[in-house]
């Protein structure tokens, strides 16, 4: 299996269309890139190593980086700031250091990342929270909860399960019965 994972704004620049049109729905690859698609995976059919295959689809994104067109840059400023997580700066705070309203924040946000500033910014925590525990050593989900900064256990509890439908606790078995989990553990599988 092949995945390419795009960070945050890395979509838009390679789908060229407000994300939030792809924000919850699942969209087949062909009906975006059309015939190109199609060539691309007839390529990565008839390629005899996964490092050709790399080439196919890097080749692919890169001719479309060369066309495309990038976000503005006050956004991209922003986002970076949404997803440091050293920093704990509001969105109204963040909003006045760049002098933006938060509607025409959360209309960039959601052209450009497919989602609000706010939704960005939960996302990223989660994120953040499967890293944690899928690295942590410790046996007590209550230790990175606190670590996470969340104000107690069913908090923790409540964002966890919102996002990915299943319990901290499950997570952590998924993690000690896939060890590749401790490597990239942003991939929740399906069942």
């Amino acid at each position: 299996m092949l995945v390419v994972q795009f960070k945050t704004l890395g979509a838009f620049i390679f789908l060229n269309d407000p994300l939030h049109y792809y924000t919850d729905n699942y969209i087949s690859l062909d009906n975006i890139f059309n015939k190109e698609a199609n060539e691309t995976w007839e390529q990565l059919q008839e390629a005899q190593s996964l490092n050709e295959k790399f080439l196919f689809v890097e080749n692919f994104l890169y001719r479309k980086l060369l066309t495309n067109k990038l976000p503005i840059k006050k956004l991209i400023s922003t986002i970076e700031i949404l997803l440091d997580n050293r920093t704990n700066l509001s969105i109204n705070e963040i909003c006045k250091q760049f002098n933006i309203s938060r509607k025409h924040l959360n209309n960039l946000s959601k052209e450009y990342a497919g989602v609000s500033p706010k939704m960005l910014s939960s996302l990223n925590r989660l994120q953040t929270t499967l890293k944690t525990i899928s690295s942590s050593k410790s046996d007590k989900l209550t230790n990175v909860a606190y670590e996470l900064e969340y104000f107690d256990q069913a908090h923790f509890n409540n964002d966890f399960k919102r996002f990915t439908n299943i319990k901290p606790t499950e997570y952590v078995k998924l993690v000690e019965q896939n060890p590749t989990m401790k490597i990239v553990p942003h991939f929740i599988p399906f069942r």
